[in-house]
């Protein structure tokens, strides 16, 4: 039993580092002219995670310590995925290509359509800012019901 205990007390500092989390930061900016960009996604599809750039094209994401494949997406822009090998904290600069607009002249054409009224419910519902945070989850759906 003894050497039991002194098997397991050797084994834990390993087994606690090995559940040490990484800080994967940086910034994300236009390719051609600098302006930093909002409101990418950043996605890591292996741990089902992700997060979106501040208005400064700011990110961060606290990942358990491994290599990920880590996609950025952004309306206008061509997404770009990249590897990332994080053994500790890790900060880069992303830039994202402008999509190319499409040159060629489109034709519209239209058509005479009788247009239906229709009647669509909702409903809405004041949410405190108090009843969130005493939620103490990720997950507001509880607060909304």
């Amino acid at each position: 039993m003894k050497h039991l205990l002194i098997l397991l007390l050797f084994f834990i500092p390993f087994w606690v580092s090995a559940q040490t989390l990484s800080t994967f930061s940086g910034q994300v900016s236009d390719n051609k002219n600098g302006e930093f960009i909002e409101n990418v996604s950043l996605w890591v599809e292996s741990i089902q995670l992700g997060t979106l750039t501040d208005i400064n094209g700011d990110f961060i994401l606290h990942l358990p310590t491994g290599k990920y494949n880590v996609a950025f997406s952004s309306p206008g822009y061509y997404s770009k995925t990249i590897e990332v090998l994080l053994a500790e904290n890790y900060q880069l600069t992303i830039k994202l290509d402008r999509e190319k607009k499409d040159s060629r002249k489109k034709i519209s054409t239209a058509q005479s359509r009788k247009i239906q009224n229709i009647k669509i419910d909702y409903s809405s519902k004041k949410v405190l800012s108090e009843n969130i945070n005493a939620n103490k989850s990720s997950d507001v759906l509880p607060v909304l019901e």
